[in-house]
């Protein structure tokens, strides 16, 4: 349970730095608002399973519909269609590449944890790179702090340079995890060898809240 919470609110964090960085010059630090909002939502698709009160349906669509390519693509026309008909400025694209992106990316930070992601709905396939924890403070940090530094500077282009300086850090940490498990197999591997385990296929992650211990 805290671990979801946790990863939510990382979501909302990447989502708010992504809205920043497609719409805030467009729209200011309401971009930060929509931006974390469009970070969530595609977690959302717990609710229909609410009522059931059933983990186990939960835990089998979870990380579906919501979280596909189609969804990202589709979602992001309906709610820009939806926003210009009661908007009176003419911010249809804008609205649609911030919605776009927070979906986006939502997804492709999933991609990296464990338990898959339909990136390809309906195709039951799911993406899992188990390449990072769901939750990890050295991802998620730079995120948060160039939030509260863009709140409180006066300038756009001061505020972007911190968002964009802390999506390159905790996106060069993402490709950090993916180099250290390929190094991690390489290890997992040699001792197989070593002690002669045949094997077709094995799976490996990293522990929690960090990269240097795995399993």
């Amino acid at each position: 349970m805290i671990s979801s919470l946790m990863d939510s609110i990382t979501q909302l964090l990447l989502g708010a730095t992504v809205g920043y960085a497609v719409a805030g010059k467009t729209m200011g630090k309401k971009s930060l608002i929509i931006g974390g909002l469009a970070g969530v939502l595609p977690d959302l698709d717990f609710i229909p399973f609410f009522p059931i009160k059933d983990s186990f349906l939960y835990l089998k669509h979870h990380r579906g519909l919501t979280h596909s390519l189609l969804f990202c693509v589709t979602a992001p026309f309906l709610i820009a269609y939806l926003w210009q008909r009661f908007s009176v400025k003419n911010i249809f694209w804008t609205i649609f590449w911030l919605f776009f992106w927070g979906f986006f990316t939502h997804s492709l930070l999933d991609c990296f944890t464990s338990w898959g992601t339909q990136v390809f709905w309906p195709h039951p396939y799911r993406v899992a790179w188990n390449s990072i924890f769901i939750v990890d403070l050295f991802y998620t940090l730079p995120l948060l702090i160039s939030i509260i530094v863009c709140y409180f500077v006066r300038t756009y282009h001061r505020a972007q340079r911190w968002i964009i300086g802390a999506l390159m850090v905790s996106s060069t940490y993402l490709l950090l995890s993916v180099g250290i498990k390929m190094y991690v197999n390489t290890q997992f591997e040699a001792l197989f060898h070593q002690h002669t385990i045949q094997w077709t296929r094995y799976t490996s992650r990293p522990s929690p809240f960090n990269l240097i211990l795995w399993s």
